[in-house]
């Protein structure tokens, strides 16, 4: 059965939904929001893929699925931008009185997403999906370092606004929440922290979250690893004051061990032969200043990206999906009628 016609008094709801090599599952997620979304009452559909650069027939599966579905867009990169930049184009050009953001391996259920539509009705601009830990399909190692990161992270944070645990990039914002986001344009982006940034009032719903449908999850250790010194450097400067801090025991011990030797020399009489303190003082000390360069790497880093000002994305192909731009032809041409 073809979708319902547009209505000038429905509210457009917008999914956006990274995706990368995912032609073993894009089909099966456009169905699974199609079936969960296309008849809320008082909402019109708009499904947005963003294919960041996909090496396999990502891109083709959705073309073929926009030509079948007037619901279904699709965004295509030049080249592989990352997930943070896929997402913020997708956000970019997403025209949605609300907006999802799902991504489209399915792990995440669009069917948790009337639950979010109730909590914006009811006030929160800002509506995060929160795991249920007791439920999840990651794997042991990536569930619990992630859930330690998270429960670490307002240590060092010292008071900025940071993330809430257990919650990923499955969100709906409404629309002034998501003009606000994208008043931010710094190029090293995290998304998580930017929605904690802007400071609408936020709620959550749990969901579980299930095991990928097909294909291999794209976030590797190294990613992993690289999203939390960005979320970390990106929020906060405290790491940068750990070097001061780090100096003041450095200098501490030194100054216990010289005390410590002076009683031996002067007062026991007893000979040092001194290479294990001088090494483990040599150690220690080059070993902080390592660790600090490298933080202060991090920061200089994204100063130098900041600085040439590139875009954080480039688009080669962009087609809006057919009942948005009818949708907009109607607004434009009642407006003309008056």
């Amino acid at each position: 059965m073809p979708p319902a016609p547009v209505s000038a008094t429905k509210r457009l709801l917008s999914v956006v939904s990274p995706a990368f090599n995912e032609e073993a599952v894009i089909a099966q997620f456009c169905r699974r929001v199609t079936d969960a979304l296309g008849d809320l009452p008082g909402w019109d559909l708009e499904i947005l893929i963003v294919d960041d650069g996909s090496r396999d027939n990502t891109a083709e599966i959705v073309r073929a699925l926009r030509a079948k579905d007037e619901r279904v867009g699709l965004l295509s990169f030049s080249r592989n931008f990352g997930h943070e930049a896929a997402l913020l184009a997708g956000l970019d050009r997403a025209a949605g009185d609300a907006v999802v953001i799902i991504d489209a391996d399915l792990q995440y259920p669009p069917e948790a997403v009337p639950a979010m539509l109730a909590k914006m009705d009811e006030g929160f601009d800002v509506v995060n999906g929160k795991r249920d830990r007791l439920h999840d399909a990651e794997g042991f190692f990536k569930r619990h370092s992630a859930a330690a990161w998270y429960r670490l992270l307002p240590l060092f944070a010292r008071g900025d606004p940071i993330p809430p645990p257990d919650v990923n990039n499955f969100r709906l914002v409404s629309r002034r929440a998501l003009d606000a986001f994208l008043e931010l344009r710094e190029s090293g982006r995290y998304a998580r922290g930017l929605f904690a940034w802007i400071g609408f009032p936020t709620a959550e719903v749990e969901f579980q979250r299930a095991a990928r449908a097909a294909g291999e999850t794209k976030y590797t250790l190294p990613r992993m690893v690289g999203l939390a010194l960005n979320g970390l450097t990106s929020f906060s400067t405290a790491p940068l004051r750990w070097s001061v801090y780090l100096g003041f025991c450095a200098l501490f011990l030194a100054f216990a061990c010289i005390l410590f030797v002076g009683y031996v020399t002067f007062i026991l009489r007893a000979g040092i032969p001194g290479w294990a303190s001088i090494l483990a003082s040599v150690l220690f000390l080059g070993g902080v200043q390592l660790v600090m360069l490298g933080i202060i790497g991090e920061y200089l880093a994204g100063v130098f990206s900041e600085a040439k000002r590139r875009p954080p994305y480039i688009v080669r192909d962009f087609l809006p999906a057919a009942r948005r731009a009818a949708k907009k032809r109607d607004a434009e041409r009642s407006g003309e009628a008056q």
